[in-house]
């Protein structure tokens, strides 16, 4: 069984055991969650989709660890006015276990 769920403004589809990176989420590590904005399911040959999520319908997950993503540098530079500006960034994000997919 598949589901695609929405978190924090992002979709993303998944199954049970999948691993996936979202932006920082709260919550401790280790900490079970469940996910109630599931868009549709997917079961085999069977879809059911949401309007807009599936009633009923939930992802439990555990908060692997949070962790802050690779550095990005950034320049901003202005020709013949010896002018540039080196910025780096690094996102902060966290590592979500799907453990199951719930229907009622």
């Amino acid at each position: 069984m598949q589901a695609i769920i929405e978190i924090q403004g992002q979709q993303f589809q998944v199954s049970e055991k999948d691993r996936i990176t979202v932006q920082r989420f709260p919550g401790d590590a280790g900490k079970d969650i469940a996910i109630d904005r599931v868009l549709c399911l997917i079961d085999g040959e069977k879809i059911q989709l949401g309007k807009p999520v599936v009633e009923g319908a939930s992802v439990q997950a555990k908060v692997r660890k949070h962790f802050r993503g690779d550095k990005i540098r950034v320049l901003r530079y202005k020709s013949k006015v010896n002018h540039h500006v080196v910025r780096g960034h690094r996102q902060d994000l966290t590592e979500i276990e799907i453990l199951g997919i719930s229907t009622k």
